[in-house]
């Protein structure tokens, strides 16, 4: 093989090796500067300090730390849909997002009523967390939600 063809042979596929990585790179700083905007109904209403302290503290805390890239749009209860219909309507793809009580959804993911609370389960938040996290009782609400489309 002559030197100069050879040349040609590891320099058409570099440069486009090249030419990849910095379309990926426009890419990826158009996206920085694309903003995500998420419609959020809360099952609390706008004068609960769950809705204040929760809710409007997460959607501050991810626009801050997103760079305003990700705006999360919090709605009270019964602002877009009955608080009942939250997780039907995130299903749906009507909404993105959602707070709910788990009592809600008991028909249609079968932990759920565990997850709304057993009499004399837990008497230290800890025990609450080792038992979602560790003992994987937020992965079995994950894995049942996730049948519908669901996160």
């Amino acid at each position: 093989m002559r030197p100069k063809n050879l040349f040609v042979m590891l320099m058409v596929p570099l440069l486009a090796l090249f030419m990849g990585v910095g379309l990926t790179i426009t890419d990826h700083a158009y996206a920085a500067d694309n903003v995500v905007k998420w419609r959020v109904q809360s099952h609390w209403p706008a004068s609960s300090s769950s809705f204040t302290d929760s809710l409007q503290v997460l959607a501050d805390t991810l626009k801050e730390r997103t760079n305003g890239r990700l705006i999360l749009e919090p709605y009270a209860a019964g602002s877009l849909v009955p608080a009942k219909e939250i997780f039907n309507a995130v299903k749906r793809g009507m909404i993105q997002m959602g707070t709910i009580s788990p009592a809600y959804v008991r028909d249609q993911i079968e932990v759920a009523g565990i997850a709304a609370g057993l009499p004399f389960a837990f008497k230290t938040v800890w025990e609450c967390a080792y038992y979602h996290k560790w003992l994987g009782f937020e992965k079995m609400i994950q894995d049942e939600a996730a049948k519908y489309g669901v996160y």
